[in-house]
């Protein structure tokens, strides 16, 4: 039986990842967190079975257990805890990931670990010094990996949606979702575009990744095609039957500068208009029926 360990399991992506895991009847997946910037909330129908086990846990302290994979996803996109202190969450990220990747070297662990790489290029101030940080990061891991010759990925994602995502998430789709429910009106300045990319995608070739091990070190898991956030609105207002509108202030695109370089056993095909259609379902269901 394969041993399988999720840091920050209780996350969007970190839950639907154990649940995609957990269809494989030889998998026995071990997730840690410690609610820094999540809830229990989508850790409850993955207690009720008997190979998953959880262990809220600080990662900057000795693991418990010896596991065959890792998936480190902890810390991924955590905006608010970089907002409150900045100096200390770059320390924090930094000796986190030495001590998951000092892990995997002992337990001869293979470990992905998923990045932002591809959201560098924002145009929103506010995020660029994050963004720097995690670029840091990327050059720690990448330098780590090479020193070491360690058995690990880099697994670039970008803009990843879909069910299982928490009504008080503040990314792009959730609240676009929530705003349409709400019949509010939507004001963009001017109009973007980006590589949309749904969760079951991420999961399945994530854990792809995991079984075919890729001598690059970096590897892109994102949807082959761009889309603009205003279509994306748009087409959510029109999946949540809602009365908001759009209005656009200016007539300029920005292009996403990130060039993705695709890979035949790494695609993301998951058509946009079934996969928000999907999400919004989940968040009618959950949060608006």
């Amino acid at each position: 039986m394969d041993r399988i360990l999720i840091t920050g399991v209780s996350g969007f992506i970190g839950s639907y990842l154990a649940k995609y895991l957990l269809r494989d009847e030889n998998n026995l997946v071990f997730g840690i967190d410690d609610f820094s910037s999540s809830t229990m909330t989508n850790l409850y129908p993955l207690l009720k079975n008997r190979r998953f086990h959880f262990l809220e846990h600080n990662l900057l302290n000795e693991i418990p257990f010896s596991v065959d994979y890792i998936y480190h996803l902890a810390g991924n996109g955590d905006f608010s805890n970089y907002s409150k202190n900045k100096y200390n969450f770059i320390l924090n990220k930094i000796d986190v990931l030495k001590n998951i990747i000092n892990y995997a070297i002992l337990n001869g662990s293979r470990i992905i670990i998923p990045t932002q790489y591809c959201d560098y290029q924002l145009h929103k101030i506010e995020y660029s010094e994050y963004f720097d940080c995690t670029k840091l990061c990327d050059d720690l891991i990448l330098n780590l990996i090479e020193k070491n010759k360690l058995n690990c990925t880099l697994a670039r994602l970008d803009s990843v949606y879909g069910k299982n995502m928490l009504k008080d998430d503040n990314r792009f789709i959730p609240k676009a979702i929530n705003d349409a429910f709400l019949g509010k009106d939507f004001m963009l300045d001017f109009d973007e575009d980006y590589y949309f990319t749904y969760v079951d995608d991420v999961a399945s070739n994530l854990v792809k990744l995991m079984n075919n091990y890729s001598k690059k070190p970096t590897v892109d898991i994102i949807h082959n095609i761009k889309s603009k956030k205003s279509d994306i609105i748009k087409l959510i207002i029109k999946c949540a039957n809602s009365s908001s509108k759009v209005k656009i202030n200016s007539t300029i695109v920005l292009p996403s500068e990130f060039k993705p370089n695709f890979s035949i056993n790494y695609e993301c095909n998951t058509n946009i208009m079934e996969g928000i259609l999907n999400t919004v379902k989940y968040f009618k269901l959950m949060y608006y029926s």
